[in-house]
């Protein structure tokens, strides 16, 4: 199963620019509603381009995607479609906690480094659909999950060392 890392993807609306976004957050946007045809999008933080361009993209799209005749609402519901992506998301925040504040804390995924966390930071990840593992390592302790991922889905943890460090609970990787 490969991984991408997480493209981000920024908006700009009325030249105020927001962001980044993942694919996921992106086409998620996209089918609520809340992105006009007007809107420009960008992911190399070079070429802006209405959003409907960037949906279209090879680039943005993934191998099994199809082309969209209609990738942006004129507020009328029924013009509303279901985007996919084709991937899912993980993230992982790990918590501000005083224990094991000064380690940094290694994400592994399916045998490969996607992040060194310090306190109070985040990652994300786009993965494809099915089941992968992962490994949070920091202060000698190490901990394994294994978790499922949807398509079009986002699926959140939190990772952190307890009170108690290696007397007692460890390194902690847990949903939020």
């Amino acid at each position: 199963m490969n991984s991408t890392a997480a493209m981000q993807i920024y908006v700009s609306r009325n030249g105020e620019q927001y962001g980044p976004y993942t694919k996921v957050q992106f086409y998620r946007m996209v089918e609520e509603g809340s992105l006009a045809s007007n809107d420009l999008a960008c992911h190399d933080m070079h070429t802006w381009v209405p959003v409907s361009d960037l949906l279209n993209s090879a680039s943005v799209r993934s191998p099994s995607e199809q082309q969209y005749s209609s990738p942006v609402s004129s507020g009328n519901s029924s013009d509303m479609h279901q985007y996919e992506t084709g991937i899912g998301e993980v993230s992982i925040h790990r918590e501000p906690k005083l224990t094991g504040s000064m380690y940094l804390v290694e994400i592994i995924i399916d045998g490969r480094t996607h992040a060194k966390l310090k306190s109070n930071a985040r990652m994300t990840a786009e993965l494809e659909p099915g089941d992968h593992w992962m490994q949070a390592i920091g202060g000698g302790l190490s901990r394994v999950i294994n978790f499922h991922v949807e398509q079009d889905r986002e699926l959140a943890y939190k990772t952190y060392f307890s009170n108690w460090g290696i007397l007692g609970g460890g390194l902690k990787i847990v949903p939020i």
